[in-house]
């Protein structure tokens, strides 16, 4: 489970939750109820690839899990995208011109320091 966890960037934690809720079921190995371990075949691994990549898209569990992510959905979720892409490049520019004032600010002090 760990293998599968780190494969897809999840938490131990997470594989469990999205397995509880019923977005993938992993075959089951041996006979004992207690003591089976999990089997993640292609197909599995496949279903948990989807699960991540909607997660990573802004769905929720609930509605990856209704199965019925509508063409509208993926264009609001491209749109709340394409918004946060939009501040974050103000950001950047932000981040930008104040470590340019710092660089700046640094150099002024260091030269004062050799007068």
């Amino acid at each position: 489970m760990r293998q599968i966890a780190d494969e897809f960037g999840l938490t131990l934690r997470a594989l469990r939750f999205y397995e509880h809720r019923g977005l993938f079921k992993p075959h089951r190995s041996g006979s004992a109820a207690g003591s089976q371990a999990r089997l993640y075949d292609d197909e599995t691994r496949a279903c948990i690839a989807k699960v991540v990549e909607l997660r990573r898209l802004g769905f929720t569990v609930t509605e990856i899990a209704r199965g019925d992510i509508t063409p509208r959905q993926y264009e609001d979720q491209l749109l709340s995208a394409q918004e946060r892409h939009a501040e974050l490049e103000q950001v950047i520019v932000l981040l930008k011109n104040h470590l340019s004032e710092v660089k700046t600010r640094g150099q002024e002090i260091a030269t004062a320091r050799v007068r």
